[in-house]
């Protein structure tokens, strides 16, 4: 679609903002240039793993 507005920079981190005239997509929510989509940023974090017992501290 079209933008008629300026909708400020695009979601996939390029710098680039999206314009009036612009060609734009939304995907899940995020406004992208089009073209842009394939490039979005990870969504996810990686999980931590903790270590499996606890370490105990000492007491001096």
């Amino acid at each position: 679609m079209k933008a008629t507005k300026d909708w400020g920079p695009c979601n996939c981190d390029c710098g680039e903002h999206i314009k009036p005239g612009d060609e734009m997509i939304i995907v899940d929510g995020s406004l992208f240039l089009s073209g842009h989509e394939n490039n979005r940023r990870t969504r996810f974090i990686e999980a931590i793993k903790k270590d499996e017992e606890p370490k105990k501290l000492k007491k001096e």
